[in-house]
């Protein structure tokens, strides 16, 4: 498995079904992650009693915001998925689909999508991981196109 290179006309190998699922994936995958989050810091809260009901403790704090972070993440992160379609069948076209492009191509279509919504540093790390979650969906439907390099 190539840092930089996949199967030159790579992305002939794939149909729309397997577009469309790891779009979606990635578009939608936080929002199981941000539920179980926010349910444990629910189920952690049940058991604190506070005296002061504001005044709960920072992790639990901590874990109800990342867990609607990532509810609602999805609202803007179809941006960053529209913008780096067409770079990665680019990439898929030439050859140059390796898990080191994907990551290279992540934060930058992360940064321009949080460029629009004045979150650029957050978008690019998610942008991050991402694109790495889509190349692996698609290995995972298709490894031929990333082994035989």
């Amino acid at each position: 498995m190539a840092v930089w290179r996949s199967q030159p006309a790579g992305d002939r190998l794939l149909n729309r079904r397997d577009w469309a699922l790891a779009s979606v994936v990635v578009w939608l995958g936080t929002v199981p992650l941000g539920l179980g989050l926010a349910g444990l810091a629910y189920l952690a809260s049940a058991g604190v009693n506070p005296p002061d009901p504001v005044e709960l403790p920072r992790l639990l704090v901590a874990l109800y915001l990342l867990g609607y972070l990532l509810i609602f993440s999805p609202i803007l992160s179809w941006v960053g998925v529209l913008l780096a379609l067409a770079p990665v069948w680019w990439l898929l076209r030439n050859g140059a689909g390796g898990w080191g492009s994907f990551a290279a191509l992540g934060p930058g279509a992360g940064g321009v999508a949080g460029a629009l919504f004045h979150g650029v540093v957050i978008a690019a790390a998610w942008g991050l991981l991402a694109a790495l979650c889509f190349r692996r969906i698609l290995f995972l439907r298709r490894p031929g196109i990333f082994t035989s390099c």
